[in-house]
């Protein structure tokens, strides 16, 4: 008896609806698992109705100085939220890129790459976005 891969499937937040139908298009698979997990990191604590403590609030440390224990405390946040609310997911690697350009830099941006692998699944993902402190 073949395993059967589990179909994971999420709503898409860009609400774009199907050309000829006109319902909302689900996000399925890897699509769905990455979109789930950028949001979490990329919530800020209390961003959540009745939900304060959800999401990763790393978007509290672009104003911090940038330096490895920056780092370690950013990595820390991802790998927490991810396990509390992402249970699909087990994280292989985190890495916190700052900006080569000074320019960037001076905006509070910092790009993020998080490799992980599907639980039940043997190929690692990896996705990579960079985080921007709005003011």
């Amino acid at each position: 008896m073949a395993l059967e891969k589990r179909r994971y499937s999420d709503l898409d937040l860009s609400f774009t609806p199907h050309p000829d139908t006109g319902d909302l298009i689900p996000l399925r698979g890897d699509r769905a698992i990455a979109r789930a997990v950028r949001q979490i990191v990329s919530t800020n604590f209390y961003e959540k109705f009745y939900n304060p403590s959800f999401g990763g609030n790393v978007i509290s440390q672009l104003f911090e100085q940038y330096d490895s224990q920056t780092e370690h405390i950013i990595k820390t946040k991802i790998q927490e939220a991810i396990r509390d609310y992402e249970p699909r997911v087990r994280i292989q690697s985190i890495q916190v890129m700052y900006p080569p350009s000074q320019n960037l830099l001076s905006q509070n941006t910092l790009v993020l790459q998080i490799q992980f692998y599907i639980v039940g699944e043997t190929e690692s993902k990896q996705i990579t976005f960079s985080l921007k402190r709005v003011r």
